[in-house]
């Protein structure tokens, strides 16, 4: 067995000792580079959680108009349909008093013609 000298032991411990170093820089290097793309990775989660945000808001608004349009359209629905029956009813009279003016000259008619008759009955039982 070789007899190993305590300067061959302390030139071991110090190549190690710059081996360990440099592995250290080295990964101290790469943990850095991984804490700045967790710390990107954040920031991008921070804003993806932001514009979440910000599209809820907009959906809650957009619900509530919406909502407000769908009340709209049911009032002017159920105006439509209100219409409509009024429209039917003014239609129905409007065709019944059609009628009752085609009545009314037709009465009027036959009145100015009994009053003829009656005039032409009178005159004659005067000349007999």
């Amino acid at each position: 067995m070789d007899d190993v000298t305590n300067q061959q032991i302390l030139d071991k411990i110090i190549g190690l000792d710059t081996k360990f170093t440099a592995l250290d820089t080295k990964f101290t290097g790469k943990f850095t580079g991984l804490d700045n793309r967790v710390t990107g990775l954040d920031k991008r989660v921070g804003g993806l959680e932001k514009l979440t945000l910000d599209i809820r808001e907009e959906q809650l608004r957009q619900s509530v108009l919406m909502e407000d349009l769908d009340d709209k359209f049911t009032q002017v629905a159920e105006s439509i349909s209100e219409n409509l029956n009024v429209k039917s009813r003014v239609d129905g009279h409007q065709a019944r008093i059609t009628d009752l003016e085609a009545n009314s000259k037709l009465t009027r008619s036959v009145v100015t013609l009994h009053s003829r008759q009656l005039k032409a009955l009178e005159s004659n039982s005067k000349t007999s």
